[in-house]
C-alpha cells in the first residue's frame, strides 16, 4: 500500500491545484504593487474625503496654494525712490500712541509703514484694521520681540509666520516684508524670511526715539533724512509722546525739502491671485 496520507496523495495527483494557487498569488502581488504606486490624484475628492475624514483636512490637501510674492536676497532691502522718504513705526499697535500717530499722518495726507508685534496684534486687533483702513502699509516685527539670531530656523519661522497669520486674519492681506527686532539679523534669518516670501527691512536713519531724547532731537534726526532712505521710529514699547510731538515737524521739514513721504513694502490680498500690490 502506498505510503502517505490521503490528502498528500490528493495534492500529489492534482498539479492543477498548485498552478491555480500560484496564479492567484501572482495576481494579488500585481494588484498590491499597482495600488502602492498609483498617483494620489487618481482618487476622487469623495474618496479622499472618506480617507481623511473631514472637509477641513481635504481642503488643505486639494486647495491650490495661495499666491505669494517673489522674494530673494536681491529683494532684501527695498528702498523708497530717490525723491522720497519712508517713515516707519515699530512695536505697535498701541491704544494711546498709534491713533495719535494716525491722526497726524491723516492731517498731512501722508502714508507710513507699521511693523507690528504679534502680541500687540492679538491684544488690539481693531487698531490693525484701522491702520489698514487709513491706507498705511503693515508688516511683521515678530511675535514677541526676541532676537532672531539667537533662535534656530524653526523658531525664526514660527516668529515670522505667526505674526503674519495674525495680520492676515485682521486685514485679509499677506505681508511681504518684516523687520527683525533690534535690527538683529544675519544671512540665515534672512534666508528663512525669504522662504516665507518676506523681504528684510532695515533703516538708514535711526531717531533713537526709544531713548526719549526729546521731541526736538527726534525731529532733527528724521528731518535730515535723504531721498531714498528709511526712518526708524516707534509707536509703542514705552512712552512715545515725544515721537508723537515730533511728527508734525518731521513731516513739514521733509516736505519743505521737496521730499515725498511714502510707505514701503508690497501686500498681497489673501483672496486674490493678482499678485503684489506695490505702493
Amino acid at each position: 500500500m502506498p505510503s502517505g496520507t490521503s490528502s498528500q496523495r490528493a495534492f500529489a495527483l492534482s498539479p492543477r491545484v498548485w498552478r491555480w494557487f500560484g496564479a492567484v498569488a501572482a495576481v494579488c502581488v500585481l494588484v498590491a504593487a499597482v495600488w502602492m504606486v498609483r498617483p494620489e490624484s487618481a482618487a476622487s475628492p469623495q474618496a479622499q474625503l472618506a480617507n481623511v475624514g473631514s472637509p477641513q483636512v481635504l481642503a488643505a490637501r486639494v486647495a491650490p496654494p495661495r499666491p505669494r510674492p517673489s522674494a530673494s536676497p536681491e529683494f532684501a532691502l527695498p528702498a523708497p525712490a530717490a525723491d522720497a522718504v519712508a517713515l516707519t513705526f515699530d512695536d505697535g499697535p498701541h491704544p494711546e500712541f498709534t491713533p495719535r500717530v494716525l491722526d497726524i499722518l491723516d492731517q498731512y495726507g501722508v502714508k507710513a509703514t507699521f511693523f507690528l508685534l504679534g502680541q500687540m496684534v492679538e491684544e488690539y486687533p481693531e487698531l490693525v484694521q484701522e491702520i489698514q483702513e487709513r491706507g498705511h502699509a503693515i508688516a511683521g516685527h515678530s511675535m514677541q520681540h526676541d532676537d532672531l539670531t539667537k533662535m534656530d530656523d524653526a523658531k525664526v519661522e514660527a516668529e515670522l509666520a505667526g505674526v503674519n497669520e495674525l495680520i492676515e486674519a485682521q486685514t485679509g492681506s499677506v505681508p511681504t516684508c518684516h523687520r527683525p527686532p533690534y535690527g538683529a539679523h544675519n544671512a540665515r534669518t534672512d534666508a528663512v524670511a525669504a522662504q516665507l516670501g518676506l523681504a528684510t527691512i532695515m533703516w538708514q536713519v535711526d531717531t533713537n526715539d526709544w531713548r526719549k531724547p526729546g521731541a526736538s532731537s527726534i525731529a532733527a534726526s528724521a528731518g535730515a533724512a535723504q531721498g531714498g532712505q528709511i526712518v526708524l521710529m516707534h509707536d509703542a514699547g514705552g512712552d512715545r509722546s515725544q515721537t508723537v510731538a515730533a511728527l508734525p515737524t518731521i513731516i513739514e521739514t521733509l516736505q519743505r525739502r521737496g521730499l515725498r513721504i511714502v510707505p514701503i513694502c508690497a501686500v498681497i490680498r489673501a483672496d486674490s491671485s493678482a499678485g503684489p500690490i506695490r505702493f
